[in-house]
């Protein structure tokens, strides 16, 4: 490696080359920013990833992201907050954005809620367990879906499209919903789209898609682990799809 001297006679030539360099190379910056924006949903690359909250069936993307964080209360238990974290990547496409949601996650150390525990015990003696915790998780996954819409400064005039990723096979131990083990990856994807009306100012669901279930991976019939002590604990790994149906 060498460094070549500019002599004061070259310098007027080399400052023509640097220029010409420069003029060719800017119109990269906001043409191509552009197109990736627009192709980002066919460079989803799933994988189960470790950071963030936890493990998160959320695609690695190249969007800034982060984490919502809020106090969530629902009707079904009046009084009650549960302290609620979500993974999200938030690309953008003009003035439309393309926000992609993790797995949300209650910190159950931060609930004290006894209708909340209640409930379990009583959906347990039911039979009707994994009934009531999709319940649960629908009316959570709207009121966050709720918060992002009224409270990100969103462009009211256009079309925006939340995809939702969660964990297809789950299990309760004690208070906590948990991932079953299971050897691959295997989570489920849900698509809305979201406009506003202008009459009742109020955000509604414009389109909504079917659930998937993506990934490579098996869901045993029973956990793998068990809770530890005699805890509250469902027998089998139940079906979590369900939980996105929340806008019905």
């Amino acid at each position: 490696m060498y460094i070549k001297i500019v002599v004061m006679k070259d310098l007027k030539i080399f400052y023509l080359i640097a220029f010409a360099l420069l003029l060719f190379t800017f119109p990269y910056s906001c043409s191509d920013q552009k197109a990736e924006s627009q192709q980002i949903e066919t460079d989803i690359d799933l994988e189960v990833r470790s950071g963030g909250i936890g493990e998160s069936c959320l695609p690695e993307i190249s969007c800034p992201g982060g984490v919502y964080s809020w106090p969530i209360e629902i009707d079904m238990f009046p009084g009650c907050i549960f302290p609620v974290k979500v993974d999200y990547k938030r690309c953008l496409a003009g003035q439309s954005v393309h926000l992609y949601l993790g797995e949300f996650e209650i910190l159950y150390d931060e609930l004290y809620c006894d209708d909340y525990y209640d409930y379990l015990e009583v959906c347990m003696l039911n039979g009707t367990l994994e009934e009531c915790i999709i319940e649960i998780n629908q009316l959570i996954w709207e009121q966050v879906t709720l918060n992002i819409l009224n409270g990100s400064n969103l462009n009211t005039q256009v079309h925006h499209t939340f995809e939702y990723y969660v964990g297809a096979c789950k299990f309760l131990c004690e208070s906590e919903v948990l991932d079953c083990a299971e050897q691959g990856i295997i989570c489920c994807k849900k698509e809305y789209v979201y406009a506003f009306d202008q009459n009742s100012r109020e955000w509604f669901v414009y389109w909504e898609g079917p659930s998937q279930l993506i990934g490579n991976g098996e869901c045993p019939d029973t956990p793998l682990s068990s809770c530890p002590g005699n805890v509250l604990q469902t027998v089998n790994c139940f079906d979590n799809c369900a939980s996105l149906d929340f806008f019905n």
